[in-house]
């Protein structure tokens, strides 16, 4: 499933993102496609068809699995969208002026907002390398997500998960790739990253880790983007 970011364009209610993705997840099913997009549909809960077909091994084959914002939103680079807020900054005051990329990231029409993941949903993604759950509304992740062992990329920026909403992280030890931006981790989650060794990329902003926070952080020594 390839959906192209310069057309792709988010649903106008929850409910038709809902029936989108349905069709979707059949449609991953029935072709085998290693790619599930789920993103910007305006999900709050995961489509009981996702977990039922998860937990008989239906999408055992799925490599790409993503439930942030949708292809618009993943495209760009945020680095430069957020230079990009700058560059545009209003000279009279603090206002950001509106660009095309920033209409686009901002839009909530394109994220979700998931509140929580069913623990059946990871049970038997054993092939997944990459995962996409950045800006939703989690708080917590089910115990079911430290067994997908094969995960090389997950990005969960922008979500509420706090220290021990990222104790299950420790044991992805083939994680290369690991966004953790603005979810209140302190020096307790930074913690549970120390096992993490095959990091090459770690976004921790908006974090307040401290000293303690970089000790934990201290045997990354691979890591080359922080």
């Amino acid at each position: 499933m390839h959906l192209d970011p310069q057309t792709v364009t988010p649903p106008e209610t929850p409910e038709e993102g809902l029936a989108i993705a349905r069709r979707r997840i059949a449609e991953c099913i029935e072709t085998g496609d290693e790619t599930l997009d789920l993103g910007g549909l305006q999900l709050t809960e995961i489509p009981a068809e996702a977990v039922l077909a998860a937990r008989a091994g239906r999408l055992a084959h799925v490599k790409r699995l993503y439930l942030g914002g949708d292809a618009a939103v993943r495209a760009p680079d945020w680095d430069k969208v957020l230079e990009e807020r700058d560059e545009f900054r209003d000279p009279m005051g603090d206002r950001f002026l509106e660009t095309p990329q920033s209409l686009v990231l901002f839009d909530k029409k394109r994220w979700n907002a998931l509140g929580a993941l069913p623990d059946a949903l990871f049970e038997t993604l054993s092939a997944l390398v990459e995962l996409d759950l950045a800006q939703n509304r989690l708080t917590v992740l089910p115990g079911s997500i430290a067994g997908v062992t094969s995960l090389t990329s997950l990005n969960l920026g922008g979500n509420g998960l706090g220290a021990d909403g990222a104790r299950h992280l420790a044991g992805l030890t083939r994680l290369t790739s690991l966004n953790l931006e603005s979810n209140r981790l302190g020096a307790d989650g930074a913690r549970h990253l120390a096992a993490l060794t095959s990091l090459t990329s770690l976004n921790l902003r908006g974090n307040d880790l401290g000293d303690a926070g970089a000790r934990h952080l201290a045997a990354l020594a691979g890591l080359t983007s922080l």
